[in-house]
């Protein structure tokens, strides 16, 4: 189930034109987007492939597991709750890069075309 949801296609606005980095981060963006809302949709049974692709996610973020819960800093939570508390941390900075990846996109096109002016 987990990987359906994340293999679905991205929707993306046909007028913009996003570098191909924004274009990926916005993949990126929207599968866990998608992931998040299956998540907090609060599934009663995990498949094999879906606990071992969060178990992950929660390793690779810094998470470590004892006693059947996920900690990290101050946190001391179930899978899903971790996963939950983690995807939302990284939608949050994945969604800061797409600005900053933007911005810096725009001031570049600010130099080559007058009509652009982006306010500082």
């Amino acid at each position: 189930m987990l990987e359906a949801i994340i293999a679905k296609p991205i929707n993306s606005m046909p007028s913009s034109r996003p570098s191909p980095e924004v274009a990926q981060l916005e993949r990126i963006i929207d599968s866990k987007e998608r992931l998040l809302a299956y998540l907090r949709s609060g599934p009663k049974r995990l498949s094999m492939e879906s606990f071992i692709c969060l178990t992950k996610i929660l390793g690779a973020a810094g998470w470590t597991r004892e006693d059947e819960r996920w900690c990290k800093e101050d946190n001391r939570l179930g899978l899903i709750e971790a996963a939950i508390v983690e995807v939302t941390i990284q939608i949050g900075a994945d969604k800061q890069r797409v600005l900053r990846q933007t911005v810096t996109n725009l001031s570049g096109l600010s130099g080559q075309n007058p009509k652009i002016r982006l306010l500082r």
